[in-house]
């Protein structure tokens, strides 16, 4: 069989021979420099049934050198050579090409599920579609099809089109007519070569653009169990997973501690702890997406907080819950009572509560109760809630052990596209879930930043020095002082514009200490995790076990390292700067209503909002002039400004302090002193 193999990696042509009845293969040969085998010639007689068999195979290289093989008694021999008929066996596959997936960009390998579309020639990921393995799986059928989401166009497989031509019980049927010029094979093992990616900016004017993929909302429900303990592991899935919502239980809290000592500033924290330090729930939502968080009478006893967040089309209404395995009936009713009244007054909202409920008795697939841990009118509250309310429970896999504690409830499960469970930060797994919900961004606009290593100098006081002389030769004192100031700072900008190199910041938060050798493990602990879940072997479990553990030591070390770095400088700015980061709110000014009760989140709204709030709550001003007595002062004296002392202040401006609403930064003000005194003179003598 290896020997077999390795011919067929030399060849460059392949004759197949079929010695059997009077059917017999004509120049059935291997195109140059091809990937595939892309043409049969017709057969001369094709009324052959299931059971032929191909009793040899010739390969013939460059030279006039042949080798023939007999494989009447071999089944090995005879299977290899139906996967040379099937057209997908590559006669010199050198390096393999390298496609990419159309969404990720990352390279199409041949361990992980990918599809390609027969209209625009793209490949992609099973998962970057949202794609689950039994759909994927499924695409094999003959009467299956599935839409490209960038083309809009559906894909059939050859089954759809055949089924009107030709009988396509016998796989082995050859067609009578088969077309000379070359095509692409429907399916292959090894991705096509992309295109190139060039664009004739000429010929595509006219051309519609492609459409946008709108993004999914990702989002992880988590059971931490003391949340605080784990700020290493808890960044690690933020930088791998980058969730857009998160649903916490058993954040272990208490109000001492920060939002900012748990989360990086791209989440908004909305939190509920328990007084004694365990329980507690949170809701982490994105900076990006516009939430508002609901509050519900007589919610004291119950752990839940709830948000709102503004979609495209409706409101999207989010819970995270958590119930203590041992807690009453009462609590039941009141958490039952809350959902309810959340339904009621929000209705034609999207509802995901999510969070750990603590009912392993449920059996989620048949809807019944199974087991006999809690209380059975417990579990009959619930589902008669769950019943009146019209919500469904979409995971049906376990969490913790063989039980399923931690549930996702929504009344849309058609915008669920899919769930997977992954590692957790405990003993409970994590719910990952992708919805086809499109929410209202609330992008932040990205700061400029002065690159001054890249600025040169001399060019930039050769430009101040010629605005010199020209505001020299051009203003004096007499002229009104605004149209002098107007003159320098439009002046002063335009030298930053044409001299000094900038940049815009990202509102991306890179870990420094989340290196390469961290991410590997991270992949190898989801692998192996992926692969446990499959196979339920204990041996594959015992590995998982090592890699998670050395993934937590490693990911811990690296995090103290880079405090100690930070510590450990001259430089006591990194030190307070991270200090500061860990006790500092981001939250700023909330999202507000106007009179219309329509949330807006944007700067210049929220101040307008305010400014009429506070107009409204002072009392008109009275028709009657107020009488002061004031004591009469002589009139100041002319101050005399000299050059020399402007030049000095200008000098010593420290460069690092923030610029003011005109826009100039004091390190342009101290660099250009010289050049800017006699400037500022005359302005300040207007």
């Amino acid at each position: 069989m290896k020997l077999l193999w390795l011919f067929i990696l030399i060849i460059t042509k392949c004759t197949l021979a079929e010695h059997r009845t009077r059917s017999t293969f004509v120049n059935t040969k291997l195109k140059k420099e091809t990937t595939v085998i892309i043409n049969h010639h017709t057969l001369e007689q094709c009324n052959f049934k299931n059971n032929l068999t191909y009793t040899s195979i010739t390969l013939k290289k460059i030279t006039h050198h042949k080798w023939k093989f007999s494989i009447r008694h071999s089944r090995n021999k005879y299977l290899s050579l139906l996967i040379l008929m099937a057209g997908d066996v590559e006669s010199n596959p050198g390096p393999r090409s390298k496609d990419r997936c159309n969404i990720c960009k990352k390279i199409c390998t041949l361990k992980q599920k990918a599809i390609q579309c027969d209209t625009c020639d793209e490949w992609y990921h099973a998962s970057c579609l949202h794609m689950n393995t039994p759909v994927y799986y499924a695409l094999g059928n003959k009467d299956a099809s599935w839409h490209c989401v960038p083309c809009g166009l559906p894909q059939f497989t050859s089954g759809l089109f055949d089924s009107f031509d030709v009988d396509t019980s016998n796989p082995y049927n050859i067609l009578n007519t088969i077309p000379n010029q070359t095509h692409q094979p429907l399916a292959r093992s090894t991705p096509v070569k992309p295109k190139s990616t060039k664009i004739n900016t000429t010929a595509s004017l006219n051309k519609p653009t492609k459409e946008v993929i709108p993004k999914y909302l990702k989002t992880l429900v988590i059971n931490f169990q003391s949340i605080r303990n784990k700020t290493a592991d808890l960044e690690i899935l933020l930088e791998c997973e980058k969730p857009d919502i998160i649903a916490g239980t058993e954040t272990w809290l208490h109000p001492e501690i920060y939002n900012a000592e748990i989360f990086n500033s791209n989440y908004e924290i909305f939190r509920k702890d328990r007084a004694d330090n365990h329980g507690g729930v949170l809701l982490a939502i994105k900076n990006t997406l516009i939430a508002e968080e609901i509050t519900l009478p007589n919610s004291k006893n119950v752990e839940s907080t709830f948000c709102k967040i503004n979609t495209t089309s409706t409101s999207l209404i989010i819970g995270s819950i958590y119930r203590p395995p041992n807690s009453s009936l009462e609590y039941m009713q009141e958490l039952c009572n809350q959902i309810t009244t959340l339904k009621e007054t929000n209705k034609n909202a999207v509802f995901w509560i999510m969070g750990d409920f603590n009912l392993p008795d449920i059996n989620w697939k048949t809807l019944t109760i199974d087991k006999h841990q809690n209380l059975k009118d417990i579990n009959e509250l619930f589902i008669e809630t769950l019943h009146n309310l019209s919500l469904d429970q979409i995971i049906k896999k376990p969490t913790r052990l063989n039980n399923t504690l931690d549930l996702f409830l929504t009344n849309r499960p058609g915008l669920v596209v899919d769930y997977e469970i992954i590692p957790g930060l405990s003993d409970h797994e994590i719910i990952k879930i992708h919805s086809q919900i499109k929410a209202v961004a609330n992008t932040k606009p990205k700061r400029k930043i002065l690159l001054w290593n890249k600025c040169n100098l001399t060019q930039l006081h050769q430009a101040a020095l010629n605005f010199q002389q020209t505001f020299l030769l051009e203003k004096d004192i007499n002229q009104p002082v605004d149209d002098l100031w107007n003159f320098i700072k439009n002046h002063l900008k335009s030298i930053i514009e044409n001299h000094i190199p900038t940049k815009y910041t990202s509102n991306k938060i890179n870990k420094c200490w989340f290196n390469n050798r961290l991410k590997k493990l991270c992949k190898q602990k989801e692998n192996l995790y992926r692969k446990f879940k499959e196979t339920n072997a204990e041996r594959v479990y015992k590995k998982y076990i090592k890699i998670k553990h050395l993934t937590q030591k490693v990911s811990r070390q690296l995090q103290s390292e880079y405090i100690n770095n930070v510590i450990s400088k001259d430089n006591n700015k990194n030190l307070w700067s991270y200090i500061k980061s860990k006790k500092m709110e981001t939250t700023g000014v909330a999202p507000l209503k106007d009179e219309h009760n329509i949330i807006h989140n944007d700067n210049e709204t929220k101040a307008n909002i305010l400014n009429k709030y506070f107009a409204s709550a002072f009392s008109a001003p009275g028709d009657k002039d107020i009488l002061l007595n004031l004591n009469q002062v002589d009139n100041i004296e002319d101050i005399v400004v000299q050059e020399n002392g402007i030049q000095k202040l200008l000098a010593n401006t420290k460069p690092n302090k923030a610029s003011g609403p005109d826009g100039i930064p004091a390190r342009l003000l101290k660099e250009l002193s010289n050049e800017l005194a006699p400037v500022f003179k005359i302005l300040f003598q207007a």
